[in-house]
């Protein structure tokens, strides 16, 4: 015999649903898709990404360029793939696992935040790519942050 979720061997609130708010549901998306666009044009179009930020080009500066775009298109996809929909509720393990991935979300930015300072710093980094990307990442931070307050 299965246990049910009326079986007196769980408690009666083992798996608590949560449905989301539109507010939240829209930011969770908006941040998804802004990732997944941002990482498609830094792996497909690294040289144009290049001259924006004012970076000379080289095969190995459009190759990193490349494997930042990797990592958004995958936090992008990831936050896709477990954001809420309105009117649909859902379990606390999914939230959770919602929250976990829009922490990760905000610690890649948080780090690309630190390293861009740490680039600035010690002469590694222009002051336009800094502005363009440590500043694009304090944004995305801060986003992200705003989307936790809300799911």
């Amino acid at each position: 015999m299965e246990p049910t979720p009326k079986s007196p061997l769980l408690r009666p609130n083992a798996s608590p649903t949560h449905q989301s708010t539109p507010l939240a549901a829209n930011l969770v998306t908006a941040l998804s898709n802004a990732r997944v666009a941002f990482g498609l044009t830094l792996m497909l179009a690294p040289g144009a990404v290049g001259k924006v930020l004012a970076v000379p080009m080289s095969p190995p500066t459009s190759a990193f360029i490349r494997l930042f775009g990797g990592k958004d298109l995958v936090l992008g996809e990831l936050t896709w793939f477990t954001r809420p929909k309105v009117g649909v509720e859902r379990t606390e393990v999914e939230r959770r696992e919602l929250k976990r991935v829009l922490w990760a979300n905000v610690a890649a930015d948080g780090l690309d935040v630190v390293i861009s300072g740490i680039l600035v710093m010690t002469g590694g980094m222009g002051g336009r790519a800094a502005l363009l990307g440590g500043g694009g990442a304090a944004v995305y931070a801060a986003f992200g942050l705003w989307t936790l307050s809300c799911v």
